[in-house]
């Protein structure tokens, strides 16, 4: 058998360090090299609340993936997979999200069947471990409640209902044999190989159901069905890696811009196989998985397992140095574009700025003349008050004179209202001494009718009168019509 060694790591993400929770990463890998076995297997415990005992879970799922693809394949059943290369069903339900060399694949109801049994009996063990370690260690309502688990959920735990949900997580696997390599997968994460000419195979049909945080799990009731998985004796690797979402967070989400980047940084790897050899490049890849999870986009743990076949490693080299000169000419393209993208807009921004600029001088311009503007009204304003000066002092003097004057009239209206009162007094008491006057003569005349008749009454009258007073002046009856 060739020299084909392989190799796991685990690191703890820097969110789960400033969060102060476990690393719920788990990864292993077993090789055989006299029975020419070899496996490599991840499982990423979910984060959230709920499943606040994911990293037990993790555990014990590589654990028993480990060893029940180590008793599968020492059967001679399990041979019946050493077929041209085979793909289940793809779950997103396109021929996009698979391979190229997945098209080419044919199925095979016996050997569906064999791999489906495997994988059912990976989730039946799973699922009595994580029974018997509840049963052992199985947390109070107390200690629930201080890790924020879901009410619910606390309720469902304390019945010992869905405790799979308590333990949750996903897998990705792949294993070599002398006759056949098998992979399979649930949940997010990637697995990413090389073949001999440094082509990227993706082994694995996708999963596209699901974006963000939501994924397959081990965990849910149907998780057999949302099994993912290949296998077959054609397209056989010199180099596989199978890696938690936290690998691939290093660049963000997957996606048609990180997953370059994560291939690239899978080649680099293997290369650094290649030139430093098994025992190093093992001792950077543990140091580097830390340094990686604090400059990634996600920092979430990272997990990472591999198969590397050493032997074939030498001739593919000056592949992936083909691969890398492509992809550094097409980095230096991209660069160069992007580099005359930035000028373009340097020279957009240059040209805004310069007619801001211009605006600004012309803003500036505008503004000196309404100073100017404003000093000349300023100056004419304190003209035009100087001369006003005089002529206020004349109005303000008429109006004085003029205030005194309507004082006056007011006073002589008073005046001649009170004369206009007297006037209408002496008119009454002139009236009245009319009258009076006017009966007297009434009285006099028939007096002096009487007179007229007898002569004797008259003289009579006449001495009467002489002997009585002297006749009445003029003046005295003016008197006494004043009186």
């Amino acid at each position: 058998m060739n020299n084909i060694r392989t190799f796991h790591a685990v690191a703890m993400g820097e969110s789960h360090k400033a969060k102060n929770i476990p690393c719920q990463d788990a990864a292993g890998s077993y090789e055989d090299k006299d029975n020419g076995i070899y496996i490599a297997a991840i499982s990423d415990g979910h984060g959230n609340e709920k499943h606040f005992m994911s990293e037990y879970g993790s555990k014990f799922l590589i654990d028993i993936t480990l060893n029940t693809i180590k008793n599968f394949v020492s059967k001679d059943a399990c041979k019946v997979l050493s077929v041209e290369y085979s793909a289940s069903e793809v779950l997103g339900g396109g021929d996009k999200d698979i391979a190229p060399q997945q098209l080419n694949g044919r199925k095979n109801e016996d050997q569906n069947r064999i791999v489906v049994n495997l994988i059912s009996s990976i989730i039946s063990q799973w699922n009595v471990q994580i029974e018997k370690h509840w049963k052992k260690y199985s947390p109070s309502k107390d200690t629930m409640v201080e890790k924020n688990v879901p009410e619910d959920a606390i309720d469902d735990y304390l019945k010992g209902v869905n405790l799979e949900y308590a333990y949750g997580c996903t897998l990705v696997a792949f294993a070599r044999t002398k006759d056949f390599w098998l992979a399979f997968q649930i949940g997010d994460g990637a697995c990413i190989a090389f073949l001999e000419n440094a082509e990227v195979f993706y082994p694995i049909p996708a999963d596209e159901r699901f974006t963000g945080s939501k994924t397959a799990s081990m965990c849910n009731s149907d998780a057999l069905d949302n099994f993912r998985y290949a296998y077959g004796n054609t397209n056989t690797p010199i180099a596989v890696f199978v890696g938690s979402d936290g690998m691939d967070g290093v660049f963000g989400t997957i996606d048609e811009f990180a997953l370059p980047r994560l291939e690239n940084l899978y080649a680099n790897i293997v290369k650094m196989f290649t030139n430093n050899g098994y025992d190093n490049t093992l001792i950077e890849i543990k140091k580097s998985l830390p340094e990686l999870s604090a400059k990634g986009v996600t920092r979430d743990d990272m997990s990472i397992a591999g198969i590397i076949e050493f032997d074939k490693l030498k001739t593919s080299y000056p592949f992936f140095l083909r691969n890398d000169i492509i992809n550094t000419k097409k980095e230096i393209e991209d660069t160069e574009k992007e580099y005359l993208e930035k000028i373009s807009r340097t020279e957009e921004k240059q040209k805004e700025i310069n007619n801001k600029i211009i605006e600004r001088e012309e803003l500036a311009l505008k503004i000196e003349e309404l100073k100017d503007r404003l000093n000349k009204t300023e100056t004419e304003i304190s003209r035009l008050k100087q001369s006003m000066e005089p002529t206020s002092k004349e109005i303000n003097e008429k109006v004085i004179l003029l205030n005194e004057m309507e004082s006056t009239i007011s006073k002589l209206n008073d005046n001649i209202k009170i004369a206009e009162s007297s006037i209408d007094k002496i008119k009454e008491t002139k009236q009245t001494l009319e009258e009076k006057l006017n009966n007297l003569n009434s009285e006099l005349a028939k007096v002096s009718g009487r007179s007229e008749a007898s002569e004797n009454s008259r003289d009579i009258y006449n001495t009467k009168t002489e002997d009585k007073a002297e006749p009445t002046s003029n003046t005295d009856f003016n008197e006494n019509i004043d009186n």
